[in-house]
């Protein structure tokens, strides 16, 4: 029988995207929503060097969670809530590497915050698959999509539709 956790499915509140790992290939497949359009980003799983905090600990969904403070490969300050009971190196988005799973996640300040909502551990491996619905982009290409539709974070946003 094989451990749970190669089987488990977590739900982050926030947009319908959807996170897929490979932890084998190193490979993250996401789906992101941005104004009604449905895109793909292949991307390699994001290796953060992560600095364990003593002493400070939150609860999230029944989890003791101990904190850990990183930064991202863009620079932006990372607080990372690991539940180590939950022996599985992975977390929300594209951020793994801690010695249990990523239940809480900090971004820049709170700039971006993922939650755990829900962790089923019953769950038929059949049912989790890649995202396959949207235009296949690069990372860099869904960047620059962004800031076309949304300005570059400098102003005002800006809203393009057709």
């Amino acid at each position: 029988m094989k451990p749970f956790y190669k089987i488990l499915r977590l739900c982050f509140s926030g947009a319908d995207n959807i996170y897929f790992k490979e932890p084998n290939t190193n490979k993250s497949i996401e789906k992101k929503d941005l104004m009604e359009k449905e895109f793909i980003v292949e991307d390699s799983i994001h290796n953060v060097s992560w600095k364990l905090v003593d002493g400070e600990t939150k609860t999230i969904l029944g989890h003791v969670c101990k904190k850990a403070t990183g930064k991202s490969e863009r620079g932006l300050e990372l607080a990372a809530w690991y539940a180590e009971d939950i022996v599985l190196s992975s977390g929300p988005a594209s951020f793994s590497g801690l010695p249990g799973l990523i239940l809480g996640l900090d971004i820049n300040n709170a700039e971006i915050t993922y939650t755990a909502q829900e962790i089923k551990t019953e769950v038929k491996k059949a049912d989790i698959k890649a995202p396959t619905k949207g235009k296949k982009v690069t990372p860099e290409e869904f960047v620059k999509i962004r800031k076309e539709l949304m300005g570059d974070g400098n102003g005002p946003v800006r809203i393009v539709t057709n």
